[in-house]
């Protein structure tokens, strides 16, 4: 877990040689489960900094934004179109999987524009989700809010992997 966080924050040419380091380093530390855990901690505190510092982070925040708003404007759209649905569950089902594939294209622009925007626009996706539940409480299905806060992160991830993918196949 703490390699996989690590590796999540440094830039992509320094991943293999920093990890490397500190994987040689703990072999010769007595703690080496501990030292290894203080180490990575006080490793992405330096680097989240440095990257704010540097703005990168604006950067990446601005095109998960990005692909929120495609998501925002095809979610609408797609609640004009599924108004026909014959019946409230045929609704809830489409809209629900109508939804996922709106979420996968959103994030999948945003991939284009930063590689890490995915990332990003699923703790979006989630922490909105965990707003509206708020304010919703009760009111909402139990269909609804398994989407705001699982549904639409796992597409916001899904759509990053597929312009990932492409991009090494490229």
């Amino acid at each position: 877990m703490m390699t996989w966080l690590l590796r999540l924050v440094l830039p992509r040419g320094d991943r293999d040689a920093v990890l490397g380091d500190l994987i040689e380093e703990r072999a010769l530390q007595a703690n080496s489960d501990r030292w290894y855990r203080q180490q990575v901690l006080r490793s992405i505190a330096a680097i989240v900094w440095m990257r704010i510092r540097r703005c990168l982070w604006l950067k990446t925040l601005g095109a998960a934004l990005v692909g929120y708003l495609v998501v925002v404007v095809l979610v609408i759209a797609n609640r004009v179109l599924m108004s026909v649905a014959p019946n409230a569950t045929a609704y809830t089902i489409a809209t629900l999987v109508a939804d996922f594939g709106v979420m996968i294209l959103g994030s999948y622009v945003a991939a284009r524009m930063r590689p890490r925007a995915p990332i990003t626009l699923a703790v979006i996706t989630a922490v909105m989700g965990i707003v509206s539940l708020l304010q919703t409480g009760d009111r909402a299905s139990r269909e609804y809010q398994f989407f705001l806060i699982v549904v639409g992160p796992v597409g916001a991830l899904i759509g990053g992997r597929i312009r990932a993918w492409q991009r090494r196949n490229a």
